[in-house]
């Protein structure tokens, strides 16, 4: 019996590679990969994340309670449900990730193969339109596993099997675009100054 779990939760998107695979010091090869994250006040998306999991360490462990299960994925740092506020505190630069992080949940996922792809009218979309950007709102489709690797380190899987845009909301890390004011107009002639262009 397959232990993989799929679930589908809500959360904001923070560094999306959607489009185009990422090289990865953890993975042999690119892969497409977002965060998603939802406040620790969400109840909801958390509980779906941790029943998931549940099942899973079940499937894969079914001799073992879900306690232990836990414990073995803290110790290989494989979790799934990773803590916002945590990462602040491990990091160098907790300023580059307070405004996404703080006070949130969030879960990494991967995927070797591109993920669907889906607007909010469920188009499929495979070009880069600019759409999906740190800070929108997204629905995603996820496959929760559990792994044990030569009997020393389990832990859970996380597959992004699919996302779809759902609202627009304050980008992270900056505006997305230029405003129109920031251009001037530009005389176009002859003796027009390209001296960059020498």
């Amino acid at each position: 019996m397959s232990n993989v779990v799929r679930v589908q939760i809500k959360g904001r998107l923070s560094y999306p590679s959607l489009f185009q695979p990422k090289e990865s010091k953890f993975k042999k090869e690119p892969m497409y990969s977002a965060d998603i994250l939802f406040s620790k006040k969400d109840k909801e998306q958390f509980k779906i994340l941790d029943d998931a999991r549940r099942q899973a360490g079940q499937n894969k462990f079914p001799n073992r309670d879900y306690s232990w299960v836990l414990r073995e994925a803290e110790r290989s740092q494989s979790l799934l449900i990773k803590d916002g506020d945590a990462k602040l505190d491990r990091s160098n630069d907790p300023d580059k990730y307070r405004e996404a992080y703080e006070g949130k949940w969030y879960i990494t996922a991967t995927n070797s193969q591109q993920p669907t792809i889906v607007d909010q009218h469920a188009y499929r979309l495979t070009e880069d339109t600019g759409l999906f950007y740190a800070g929108c709102h997204v629905v995603a489709l996820l496959n929760i596993g559990c792994y044990d690797f030569e009997n020393t380190k389990r832990g859970f899987t996380n597959t992004l099997r699919g996302i779809q845009f759902i609202k627009d909301d304050t980008p992270w890390q900056g505006k997305r675009t230029a405003d129109i004011g920031e251009f001037q107009p530009q005389e176009v002639t002859e003796n027009a100054d390209v001296s960059w262009a020498d």
